[in-house]
């Protein structure tokens, strides 16, 4: 696809451009929209006609310098209804330290000083939304120096003002610290000089930012500070939420009850993924968040915040990495008291950050050493974050060293590393990419979206171009578009659900342009039966109830019942006969076409003279423990019948769920009815919930299907005690025969590396290797799905002493 070639369907056009450096675009209904710039002023679009006279302006107010501005706004959900509009802005500085004063000076501002961030509402009149009402304004955040987010550069401030699905207020922050390095050059972390752009100094004799605060990047780690974060706040009160994850109920006004997700250096925008949210406020949730956060001339980021109290890292880890200067120079995490203080030999009274935010790995086991004592953990009642790392990363254009995009995986020891877009094991099609600031995402939606493009994501980048991200339903990458490339300094993008629109916003040239789908949609279709199965004959009445044409075309319908009858009903009677006594399969094709040449094709399986198999899984009782130190296995057995096929015949898939907090990951899946799985020791964090779900479904001939399940758990109290070995030794092989993954557990640590050595029965060395050993783990997994079926000996090395052990490698 060419630089500037939308797919088949897909149109854009310049729309709006009478505005000085618009910032965005919002939709009230088919034909009232607002445009808000960054200068303070929002302006009524009505029938597309731009009116004359702004219906707010806080020009005077609002710092328009650097990166800053009035970066975000938003309609309540309610809007026609109560008029509220919410803006989010970096404050004058003059016109925070002296406006009331015999000193201010409405034309007056002060520009490359310090600032703060603030949330104010509006009520327009709904009747014409023409102005906002007299003394209708009402600070959420920021009212007065000290409130706010301080903002102590020129950019890093304000970010996206959004609504989530529960009816909760969401706002993202910078950082609010300069991009310029200090001495070293490299970044700032609130020690030595303050750097070029830096006005923390300053920032803290205005009142803006207090002494707690002096931290640098290091803000966006800090939980008592609003800087680095996503909000979530009360929409009336500007409080935060009782179910927000870090809420203090003695201050429910304080930084963090207010905090949703935080580790973010400039979350310029997010989206809410629609559907993702529910429940009240006090109670619910409000949605997977889509977060878009500009990077550090290394990677910028796509996040996903699918849980509470998710930390994306910055300063110490960016893109899928750590940030080597951050993690080279600690800093003291106030928050973090360490209880060992005062020993003798123990002179830190809070433990770092690095110490309190950590690398993900694939297993999920983790283990916050203190570093006075390594033996011993950081207690739970001390606040500890992995990291979450984001759901792409692509190069800053300056990053020569890593040019291209990657997703998140981990590699054969289980640790947190990447994958280049593009390649085939990565498992996201499309090429790889780079840009220079990520500068929002939108979700296609709705009717006028075809239905091969619902629910994807639009990213833009300032660099110009536009892709177009497929998601699954874990908000997981699966193909990456490129679309539009001659976009110019864009700095938002939305979608307006009145018209099936995406809006883009560039703020120089001064434009808005929109891509909207205009050919012809095919039909909506929905059929019931979906599956038709018993004894021959079986009449059966189809109907397809619900089918709908997104533009209201009349539509015709096509039946081929697959056993040479068709019908052009919409809701056919017919009647399956089975030749013999035996079970006979058929698939009926309905096809159903509008007068534009759109067509949809729908497929329904029929099984006659067949009945679903019934499937229990017997080898697992559901609430089963699982323990945390070493691996579990499990055998996979289910007690299956079937009245029409022989159990040979019949298909296996058993699915390994881990399901942490509110999703899971499918960790491995495994055939056959008498398999064998190893559950990793993952559990028992006080910030994360773990466990897991073995899910089998048995497949008949025919394509009916059984299903069961089995949910186990942490063992957090060590009710299994610990894992018996054999006699005279201090190891297992697990599984052993084995096909694929060789399991090694030892009642000793490994140590630093696990050396070891594969062996033929001739004698023959077959490989050698060391692999890393973290967290003192006790087990690893060795690779042995390239060896021929046969009889080896493993040679390992554990605590310096040399071992040797028989295996079977067996293709099953």
């Amino acid at each position: 696809m060419s630089a500037q070639q939308l797919p088949d369907g897909f149109s854009q056009e310049v729309v709006y451009t009478d505005f000085s450096s618009p910032a965005g675009i919002l939709h009230a209904d088919t034909n009232v929209s607002f445009v808000w710039e960054l200068g303070g002023r929002v302006w009524l679009i009505k029938d597309d006609v731009k009116f004359p006279t702004p219906v707010i302006d806080i020009a005077e107010e609002v710092a328009h310098w650097g990166d800053l501005g009035m970066i975000g706004a938003v309609l309540h959900p309610d809007f026609l209804t109560n008029g509220y509009i919410y803006l989010f802005y970096a404050v004058d500085r003059h016109h925070l330290l002296k406006f009331g004063t015999p000193a201010y000076n409405p034309d007056a501002s002060e520009q490359f000083t310090s600032s703060m961030g603030r949330i104010t509402r509006y009520t327009l009149n709904t009747v014409d939304f023409q102005f906002a009402i007299p003394n209708s304004r009402y600070v959420l955040l920021g009212e007065a120096a000290g409130d706010g987010n301080p903002i102590c550069t020129p950019s890093h401030g304000v970010g996206t003002l959004a609504f989530g699905e529960d009816g909760s207020l969401l706002a993202s922050t910078g950082d609010g610290s300069t991009w310029v390095g200090g001495a070293n050059g490299y970044g700032y972390n609130g020690s030595g000089p303050v750097p070029e752009f830096g006005y923390d100094s300053l920032a803290l004799a205005d009142g803006i930012l207090s002494s707690d605060q002096l931290l640098g990047s290091y803000r966006a780690q800090y939980l008592d500070g609003l800087n680095g974060k996503v909000l979530r706040m009360d929409p009336e009160t500007g409080n935060g939420l009782p179910n927000n994850p870090f809420y203090d109920a003695s201050n429910p006004d304080g930084a963090r009850s207010k905090v949703w997700s935080m580790g973010l250096r400039n979350p310029y925008r997010f989206t809410v993924k629609p559907g993702t949210g529910q429940g009240t406020m006090n109670d619910g949730f409000p949605g997977v968040l889509l977060i878009t956060d500009v990077g550090d001339w290394v990677w910028e980021e796509i996040n996903v915040a699918e849980v509470p109290g998710q930390n994306f890292g910055w300063p110490l880890f960016q893109g899928p990495s750590i940030h080597n200067f951050y993690w080279m120079n600690t800093t003291l995490n106030s928050n973090a008291p360490n209880p060992l203080h005062g020993s003798s030999n123990c002179n830190k009274p809070f433990f770092n950050y690095q110490e309190t935010v950590i690398q993900s790995n694939a297993n999920h086991d983790y283990f916050l050493p203190n570093s006075c004592n390594p033996a011993i953990e950081i207690p739970s009642d001390v606040i500890t974050f992995i990291h979450s790392r984001p759901l792409v990363s692509y190069a800053n254009e300056a990053n020569t060293g890593n040019p291209y995009a990657v997703t998140s995986t981990y590699n054969e020891a289980g640790d947190a590393t990447y994958c280049i877009i593009g390649d085939p094991e990565c498992g996201v099609e499309g090429g790889s990419f780079i840009g220079l600031s990520a500068s929002g995402s939108a979700i296609l939606m709705g009717d006028r979206i075809p239905v091969e493009y619902q629910g994807w994501q639009l990213h833009l980048d300032f660099t110009g171009w536009l892709r177009a991200i497929k998601l699954n339903e874990l908000s997981e990458p699966e193909k990456i578009e490129y679309w539009i490339g001659n976009l110019v300094n864009p700095i938002n993008i939305n979608f307006n659900t009145f018209n099936g629109c995406a809006y883009v916003t560039s703020v120089y040239p001064a434009e808005i342009r929109r891509i909207c789908f205009g050919a012809n949609l095919n039909p909506i279709v929905s059929v019931t039966p979906e599956l038709v199965y018993g004894a021959s004959p079986i009449e059966v009445q189809f109907s397809t109830v619900g089918t709908y044409d997104p533009e209201g075309d009349p539509l015709s319908c096509h039946w081929d019942f697959g056993d040479g009858n068709i019908s052009i009903d919409a809701n056919p009677t017919h009647t399956f006969v089975a030749a013999t006594s035996q079970t006979q399969n058929y698939t009926v094709t309905l096809s159903v076409a509008d007068t534009s040449g759109g067509q949809t094709q729908v497929l329904v399986p029929v099984s006659l003279n067949n009945t679903p198999p019934a499937a229990s899984i017997i080898s697992i009782e559901d609430g089963e423990l699982y323990g945390i130190n070493l691996p579990t296995g499990f055998n996979l057995v289910a007690e299956v019948s079937d009245d029409q096929s022989a159990p040979g015949a019949l298909e296996y898939l058993w699915e390994i769920r881990l399901n942490h907090n509110t999703h899971f990951h499918i960790m491995s899946t495994e055939s056959g009815n008498n398999a064998y799985t190893s559950i990793a020791p993952t559990g028992c964090s006080e910030n994360e919930t773990y466990w897991y779900e073995i899910r089998l479904r048995v497949t008949d001939p025919g394509g009916l299907t059984a299903y069961d399940s089995k949910m186990i758990y942490p063992d957090c109290d060590n009710t299994l005690g610990n894992v018996p070995l054999p006699d005279g030794k201090n190891y297992l092989l697990l599984p052993n025969p084995v096909s694929d993954w060789l399991e090694v557990r030892s009642i000793i640590p490994f140590g630093d590396s696990f050396d070891f050595e594969i062996y033929d029965y001739q004698g023959r060395r077959m490989t050698h290797e060391s692999l890393p050993v973290y967290n003192s783990r006790q087990y690893v997994k060795l690779n042995v799905s390239l060896l021929n079926s046969g009889m080896y000996i493993l040679k390992m090395k554990i605590a310096d002493e040399w071992y040797s052990e028989p295996f079977i490698k067996a293709d099953y």
